[in-house]
């Protein structure tokens, strides 16, 4: 691969200032400055001149024998079929370029580039310099000119297109200050294929250095904070130009004469440092108001080994309290859940949410002392106050969290329980990480996974994401269940109170405003605002985030759970029925595993806690206990030995197959004829 410099110099055309020409078959393209209106060209050249239909502009198609001797060349086949960037640089420094060029090639596929500079710019030699190194894995053009950009920006990005890019399989318009975020979506060179002729918008979030190196610019790698709360308020786009119609015209921040497309934004994070080169950071946001995030730190950290971000002296403590990732609440109901306690709070802490408000009643098994001794852990423990209030004990705990400072001073929310798991997909796997994604989401609906026993019937203790692994595919419309969704929202007043599964009250003044989306990243539809709590198959996946949900556990703690109670339908029996809609044995999934050193780092630490070992062996003791008592009952272990038997454990592969009628029904439904078929085999199967 290599690198090309090329130049549009200015010049007059039938007394008009024009900044650049296209030779192109049959004509050339000429691009007018600014202040050229369309109706001097038609004066100029009369009917000879095709004029571009774009507001703003003056582009004009003219016959070839006018211009040429200013026409440059088209020079669409040097990126033939590449993924490229387009920036005009300002004043951002080489070493920003060079950066910028790496990381779209390394977390985004990026293998072309071009690169305007303007004459403000500075010394394009020095650019050319320290890129060049970048240029044995990518094609770079850089292009230059005298030309001011205030006012001629729209047609010296299309002339860039004209003469350059009209054979590129996929072009993304930056700035040199921007870093695409990685998504498990695709990258926006493939997500625009299949966009049939549509723009794919690019939203962009402020991002800031806490601290800069002594005597040196701002790099990519020093941006490690954000300001809490603060929205997209950057745009770029990309297109496949294969798909762009002739009479649109490429600008900065948008493209004329094409439709967004309807989809979830690509996310970036304009390095604000980079930006402003030279410019104190003080200048441009009050630091106190600065919140460094764990996501950032980390992926800053991975891409620019040679420039981490500098922590701020005697700040780090203050700034992690602020930020995103702990200033996340969690609020649950729990009664004799002792054994899972410790392995579920390390998830969630070692993800990135240190705050969890828990709500108990009627524990036998030690869950309340355990939980005040982790205190020191971000847990705040209160007793229900369900006996007093209408519904089961669950609503009773949302409705009083509402009042409590946790919840009312947090930045997030969420409502969890002790058997569901959040699993990010994106980047490292932290909620940072899912913020990064979608900095402009206010709200994260994650749907459930339901993860079957794995054909383990007894209790063992160690942590449920390593012990079960087989779950229901991930398309899966059915059992109702199967979607069941969670919410992550922001709290910054446009909704009222906390939901089981997504928040309630939303502000109407508030709702245009909302980027409420699904598990991979899509617009969440506006039906399921109001009272929703399952996705449906126009908005699943889990591309972003999902919760993993251990609903049965094993066979045996499945039995505790049944003599424990639901925790909102207490009036409901979970019997063979319930065994049967939620153990789902069909597909392997391991996705969560790889936070397994992470998870079993901070269990370690909290186990550290004084107390906390021995509550923990306590609680684990009355759980085995009560599972011998249990079993010892006729009426248990008739339903022990019926949900471990070889029929339910064959049906628990089988479950894609059923319809609704089935699930309703139970396994006793189903004939033994069905029973008998592979499990392997797919058909369907209700009443």
């Amino acid at each position: 691969m290599a690198l090309h410099r090329r130049r549009f110099s200015g010049f007059d055309l039938g007394g008009l200032a024009a900044l650049g020409a296209v030779r192109r078959t049959g004509d050339v393209l000429v691009g007018f400055r600014g202040d050229v209106t369309r109706a001097a060209v038609r004066a100029a050249f009369g009917e000879s001149a095709r004029l571009m239909e774009a507001p703003g502009i003056t582009l004009a198609a003219l016959p070839g024998e006018i211009a040429r001797g200013h026409a440059q060349p088209d020079e669409g086949a040097l990126l033939g079929g590449r993924n490229v960037l387009l920036a005009v640089r300002g004043r951002e420094t080489p070493e920003a370029v060079r950066d910028w060029l790496d990381w779209h090639r390394r977390f985004l596929g990026a293998d072309a580039a071009v690169i305007h500079s303007g004459p403000d710019a500075g010394e394009v030699e020095a650019l050319a310099e320290e890129i060049a190194s970048s240029a044995d894995d990518m094609e770079i053009i850089l292009t230059e000119s005298d030309v001011e950009l205030t006012s001629s920006s729209l047609v010296l990005v299309d002339l860039l297109r004209r003469r350059f890019l009209g054979n590129a399989r996929a072009v993304a318009c930056l700035t040199i200050a921007d870093l695409v975020m990685q998504d498990r979506i695709g990258t926006p060179f493939d997500r625009v294929q299949e966009l049939k002729g549509a723009v794919l918008a690019m939203r962009g979030t402020a991002i800031f250095p806490q601290r800069l190196r002594r005597g040196k610019p701002a790099h990519h790698g020093d941006h490690a904070a954000v300001l809490p709360g603060g929205k997209a308020r950057f745009s770029g786009w990309c297109v496949a130009p294969g798909q762009c119609p002739e009479e649109a015209v490429w600008g900065l921040s948008h493209v004329e004469g094409m439709q967004l497309a309807r989809v979830p934004p690509v996310a970036f994070c304009r390095a604000m440092g980079v930006a402003n080169p030279g410019v104190p950071i003080g200048r441009l946001v009050r630091k106190s108001d600065l919140a460094e995030t764990p996501g950032l730190v980390e992926m800053m950290t991975g891409a620019f080994r040679q420039r981490p971000p500098v922590a701020q002296p005697g700040r780090g403590a203050l700034q992690r309290a602020r930020g995103a990732a702990t200033a996340i609440t969690v609020v649950t109901a729990m009664k004799n859940e002792g054994p899972f306690i410790l392995d579920w709070i390390a998830h969630h802490r070692a993800i990135g949410i240190g705050r969890f408000l828990v709500y108990t009643n009627d524990c036998a098994d030690g869950t309340e002392r355990l939980l005040d001794l982790l205190a020191d852990a971000g847990v705040t423990r209160r007793d229900n106050p369900f006996r007093d209030a209408a519904g089961g004990p669950q609503h009773a705990a949302l409705r009083a969290a509402d009042k409590e400072p946790l919840v009312r001073d947090a930045d997030w929310l969420m409502t969890l329980d002790v058997d569901e798991f959040i699993n990010v997909r994106v980047a490292g796997g932290l909620v940072s990480d899912l913020f990064a994604t979608l900095p402009q989401a206010g709200a994260f609906s994650m749907p459930s996974r339901l993860f079957g026993n794995a054909d383990l019937h007894g209790f063992d203790d160690m942590p449920v994401t390593r012990r079960f692994h087989l779950a229901a595919p991930e398309f899966a419309p059915r059992p109702w269940q199967a979607w069941a969704f969670k919410t992550l929202y922001r709290n910054d007043g446009t909704f009222g109170g906390l939901g089981v599964h997504r928040p309630k009250g939303l502000n109407p003044a508030r709702a245009d405003a909302l980027c409420w989306v699904d598990g991979t990243g899509r617009p969440l539809p506006r039906r399921l605002w109001g009272n929703g709590w399952r996705m449906t198959s126009d908005c699943w996946g889990y591309d972003l985030a999902g919760v993993n949900h251990y609903a049965v556990r094993s066979a045996e703690s499945f039995l505790v759970k049944r003599e424990r109670g639901r925790v909102n339908h207490v009036g409901q029996d979970q019997g063979v029925g319930y065994w049967f809609r939620m153990n789902h044995n069909v597909t392997e999934d391991l996705s969560i595993r790889r936070l397994d050193d992470r998870v079993a780092a901070e269990r370690g630490r909290l186990a550290a806690l004084p107390g906390v070992a021995a509550a923990h062996e306590a609680a684990v003791d009355w759980h085995r206990a009560r599972i011998a008592r249990l079993r010892a009952d006729p009426d248990q272990a008739a339903l022990f030995a019926e949900i471990t038997g070889p029929r339910m454990e064959k049906l628990s592969r089988m479950t894609p197959n059923f319809g609704s009628g089935v699930f309703y029904g139970g396994p006793g439904v189903i004939p033994d004829e069905i029973v008998a078929r592979d499990a392997s085999e797919r058909f369907y199967f209700n009443v």
